[in-house]
């Protein structure tokens, strides 16, 4: 396999060198990872042509710089990554945001995100404060993605 690099960057991430790289794996597949230097993956979106794959590299870019994310992430972007990718405060679509709704009983958003929303009652992950689960928001008809979150009145 002929693997041929179209875009890379090297950043640095929570004071850890990262590296984004895009290659064409062959005709018509196209990964972007954004990984530690050391080889351990981060994220990994897969696409089927250039122009897709050059907007996942700036998405992926944007995400671990910590700068504004491009586009409204749809429930096509979703079915592409196969996995729920949308980065920290970017918009959503209506569809998304009704999906992660209906998917389990929501909680309550704690009064401190400041917007109207709920977080998907199935924990992401656990830090040392608790389980973080995916948050959502919505203001003015327009839907967010506001990252992961604590519970209100959960320990931490």
């Amino acid at each position: 396999m002929n693997i041929c690099t179209i875009k890379r960057d090297h950043i640095t991430y929570k004071g850890r060198p990262v590296i984004i790289d895009t290659a064409e794996l062959a005709p018509g597949q196209f990964e972007t990872v954004a990984m530690y230097s050391g080889g351990h993956d981060l994220s990994t979106i897969t696409t089927k042509d250039q122009a897709a794959a050059l907007a996942a590299h700036a998405n992926l870019l944007a995400r671990y710089t910590g700068q504004p994310v491009p586009g409204q992430y749809t429930m096509e972007d979703w079915s592409r990554d196969r996995d729920f990718s949308a980065l920290p405060g970017q918009e959503i679509s209506e569809e998304v945001f009704d999906e992660w709704l209906d998917c389990l009983p929501p909680l309550s958003i704690p009064r401190s995100a400041g917007c109207c929303g709920f977080l998907c009652s199935e924990p992401v992950r656990h830090d040392s404060a608790g389980a973080l689960y995916h948050a959502f928001g919505s203001s003015n008809g327009r839907f967010y993605y506001l990252g992961l979150m604590h519970a209100e009145g959960e320990e931490q």
